[in-house]
């Protein structure tokens, strides 16, 4: 609520369990020019990520099937 009575052109969050190593992302992020952006984040050398790729019957996050090739950057 802070930003939209402040009319901020931007609001910054990362998840309490992740980081970003790269001191240029935000800058990288911000030149997209997009009204949203959202990154993909990984651990390397796990199957850990902030990307589900699907829905499940019941309405929750699912691995989608190409989940694996996503996360290692092999399909965008």
């Amino acid at each position: 609520n802070h930003c939209q009575l402040k009319e901020c052109s931007g609001f910054f969050v990362v998840e309490s369990v992740a980081h970003l190593d790269n001191e240029s992302s935000l800058k990288l992020l911000v030149e997209q020019q997009r009204g949203i952006v959202a990154p993909l984040l990984v651990r390397p050398e796990q199957t850990w990520s902030n990307f589900w790729g699907a829905i499940a019957d019941n309405g929750y996050y699912a691995r989608s099937t190409d989940y694996m090739e996503i996360i290692e950057n092999k399909r965008r």
